[in-house]
C-alpha cells in the first residue's frame, strides 16, 4: 500500500491458494461406488489485484480495483446416471475484472453504500469425461455482473439497514 496524499492510496496483492475438495465433494463417485474419489486433486491459484481508495470532503469513501486470478484443478458437480452428484476437476480457468464501492455518511445517522463487480470467468483448458472441449467457455454459476446497495440509518451500536442486490444473468 502507498499513501499517494492523505486522501488517496494505492495497493497491490498477489497471492496463491490452495483448497482441498471437501468430504461431500470427496464423497461420491462416477460410478456410485462408496468411499472417497481418488481422482480428485485440489485446486490451486494465483491472484493478483491492484486499485486506489480514498476519501474526498471526510464523508465520501470509494474503493476500485481491478483482479486477475488463474486456478487449475477447479472442481466442477457433475451428476451420473443414478441422479447422484460427483465432483472431477477441470484443467485451467481464469477470472477478471474490477470492483468498485463507494460509501457516503450522508448524515451523521445516515450512510449510503454501493457496490459494483464485473467478472469474465472462462475456462482455459477443459476437456470432461465425454471429450467435450469446453475450453473458450465461461465458467458456469458465475454472474458476470452484481451490484449492491444499502442506506443505513441509525448510530454505530444500533442501525436499520435497508438493501437491495442486483445478479446478473448466469
Amino acid at each position: 500500500h502507498v499513501q499517494a496524499t492523505p486522501e488517496v492510496g494505492f495497493f497491490a496483492n498477489y497471492s496463491t491458494s490452495f483448497e482441498t475438495p471437501t468430504t461431500v465433494e470427496l464423497g461420491n463417485r462416477l460410478g456410485g461406488a462408496g468411499g472417497f474419489n481418488p481422482d480428485l486433486d485440489p485446486m490451486t491459484g494465483k491472484t493478483f489485484e491492484f486499485g486506489a481508495r480514498g476519501t474526498v470532503l471526510d464523508r465520501v469513501s470509494y474503493e476500485a480495483s481491478y483482479f486477475h486470478t488463474r486456478l487449475e484443478n477447479e472442481l466442477i458437480a457433475y451428476e451420473n446416471p443414478s441422479s447422484l452428484t460427483y465432483f472431477q476437476n477441470a484443467g485451467k480457468s481464469t477470472r477478471k475484472g474490477f470492483d468498485l464501492v463507494a460509501r457516503v455518511r450522508a448524515h451523521d445517522l445516515v450512510t449510503v453504500q454501493g457496490s459494483f463487480t464485473k467478472i469474465d470467468a472462462e475456462f482455459d483448458e477443459y476437456i470432461d469425461r465425454n471429450a467435450n472441449d469446453f475450453s473458450g467457455k465461461k465458467v458456469p454459476g458465475l454472474a458476470p455482473k452484481q451490484g449492491q446497495g444499502s442506506i443505513r440509518f441509525g448510530p454505530a451500536e444500533w442501525f436499520l439497514e435497508v438493501g437491495a442486490e442486483y445478479t446478473g444473468q448466469m
